[in-house]
């Protein structure tokens, strides 16, 4: 996919409803279309809507498969209702306003200064779009950072498209994925989690590509039951990564994860460690997870109001250890708080802290729930942020092996 429409010299987006819309002007009449009025001397132009407004609502733009279609084109002809526009990496142009024809010589003009371009995705300049003019490239702790953000930009924007088929979860960001695996440098992935073999701080990182939360609300949310848990592509809904942030610093973080291993679906490979530089061709095939976690433990959550955390219904009125002042926020489960302890208490789930500095501990955390299958492999189940308002230390807590699937 990535070859075909990044190998295109242009790519034809309609607007419309359905395949059976066509493409205005072409084949069924406009809508009102650029006017021009002319009053006391003057002329006034009207131009339509913003071209960006139609395209950025219909269905094109809000469907899972076309994302690629659009991201990996290095030119985009789009026809709405009202007007054409065009988008490249140089330039965007609406057909109300005119383009090169309207310049004495076009030849004279310095695209790489050129203020008058936008893209239909908001792509900032230096990002690694193909419309983009500029890429960055080298192996700087600055440029690792954003092509890792970048990735995770780049699958939040597919994962809040819609998808009619869950089979096709991973197969409708491929392209995307194998042309962020050909740039310099490159970018691999675990099922759908960004993965820089060449970091110095592999498994670092990638335990923070597991902190993946849905950015909409949980009952909208399901298990695909096609992919592995832990991997966003078995979820139904949109999901956000919480450390995102190109501000954090792997340097300074103390890692509540160790020993990260990847398991292949294929028998006859071995299981290697994530520190390995494991080939994209390995890492299509993984399946499991194995690492060791700190568990946190069920009785440091306890209910602010009076309210009693195995009847209370609210999230809000959570806080996880008194003493500490700290709190539960964001990628909320569908579970009530009392269902969520009761099931902690059992053993049946069990809460394992990713991502928790350790030596600064005023900054977010970030936990998933995992459900038991046996007394080692567990699926995922949720996700929680932990706000830390204290920089006192945490209460001892285990290391557990888990084989997650």
């Amino acid at each position: 996919m990535d070859r075909i429409y990044h190998g295109a010299d242009f790519t034809i987006v309609a607007t419309g409803p359905d395949k059976n819309h066509g493409l205005p002007g072409v084949v069924s009449a406009r809508e009102l279309g650029p006017q021009v009025f002319h009053l006391n001397g003057k002329s006034i132009v009207f131009t339509g809507p913003d071209p960006l407004w139609s395209i950025r609502d219909c269905t094109w733009m809000t469907t899972a498969w076309t994302f690629q279609e659009g991201y990996l084109s290095k030119r985009l002809l789009v026809f709405t209702d009202h007007q054409m526009s065009f988008y490249c990496g140089a330039a965007s142009w609406m057909e109300s306003l005119g383009g090169l024809e309207q310049f004495k010589d076009p030849g004279s003009i310095n695209w790489n200064t050129w203020d008058a371009r936008c893209s239909p995705y908001g792509i900032p300049e230096s990002s690694t779009h193909p419309l983009s003019t500029s890429s960055r490239t080298g192996s700087t702790p600055e440029i690792l950072r954003f092509r890792y953000n970048n990735f995770m930009d780049l699958a939040t924007q597919y994962t809040n498209r819609g998808l009619r088929y869950d089979s096709d979860a991973i197969n409708g960001f491929s392209g995307v994925m194998h042309f962020l695996e050909k740039e310099a440098p490159p970018i691999l992935n675990v099922i759908g989690l960004p993965y820089i073999h060449w970091d110095t701080q592999r498994q670092k990182r990638f335990i923070l590509s597991l902190c993946w939360y849905h950015s909409v609300s949980p009952e909208v949310t399901r298990r695909r039951a096609a992919f592995p848990s832990w991997s966003w592509a078995d979820w139904t809904a949109g999901i956000n990564w919480h450390t995102r942030n190109p501000l954090w610093n792997l340097d300074i973080m103390e890692s509540s994860v160790r020993n990260v291993s990847l398991e292949s679906r294929d028998p006859s490979r071995s299981i290697i460690s994530i520190d390995s530089q494991p080939s994209q061709e390995f890492l299509a095939t993984v399946t499991t997870i194995h690492l060791e976690a700190l568990i946190f433990p069920a009785h440091l959550l306890s209910a602010r109001s009076a309210e009693s955390i195995w009847t209370t219904d609210s999230w809000d009125d959570i806080i996880v250890h008194e003493d500490f002042e700290t709190l539960t926020a964001m990628a909320q489960p569908t579970w009530s708080p009392s269902h969520f302890r009761r099931s902690l208490e059992e053993g049946i789930w069990s809460c394992l802290m990713l991502e928790l500095d350790l030596v600064f501990p005023s900054r977010p955390g970030f936990l998933i729930v995992v459900e038991w299958k046996d007394n080692e492999t567990a699926v995922r189940v949720g996700g929680l942020l932990i706000d830390i308002y204290s920089n006192d230390p945490w209460p001892p807590m285990e290391y557990r092996k888990v084989r997650l699937v």
